[in-house]
């Protein structure tokens, strides 16, 4: 895979990831519910303008963004019931940002390798969101 390649997965599944949170935000029930649909908010909030940031370096490296109904099929990212429990829903957040940040270590490689500092960096940070995000996940469900 080369650096356009890995971005372009990062943008999918980040996508997918977000529709999936508000998913979740919206639908989640249970004792749970108000930090759960607190939580949500903040990460698709956050999310959003990250997902523009690293379309935007896409572009900036000379290459189309895509993103259709099909590509976000193809994402690794799971599907969230929309009538699971609190605790399933958690649990497939947690699933959906570790395919995200999978997808981030190999845009880290694949820039490293072709010395794009730019996009390095920018997974870099990237990578320490979605690992927040994946502690106070795991901390909900412990």
């Amino acid at each position: 895979m080369n650096t356009s390649q890995t971005l372009q997965t990062v943008v999918t599944d980040s996508t997918a990831l977000l529709h999936q949170i508000q998913n979740v935000h919206w639908n989640v029930t249970g004792a749970q519910f108000y930090p759960i649909h607190k939580l949500t908010e903040e990460q698709y909030e956050e999310l959003f303008p990250a997902i523009d940031e690293v379309a935007e370096r896409l572009r900036a490296i000379g290459h189309t963004v895509i993103i259709t109904p099909e590509s976000l099929v193809q994402s690794k990212v799971p599907q969230i019931d929309s009538n699971a429990d609190a605790k399933t829903m958690l649990q497939g957040l947690i699933a959906g940002h570790e395919v995200v940040r999978a997808s981030i270590q190999i845009a880290i490689e694949t820039a490293d390798d072709a010395d794009d500092e730019g996009t390095e960096d920018l997974m870099i940070a990237r990578a320490q969101v979605h690992d927040k995000a994946l502690w106070m996940l795991k901390a909900m469900l412990a």
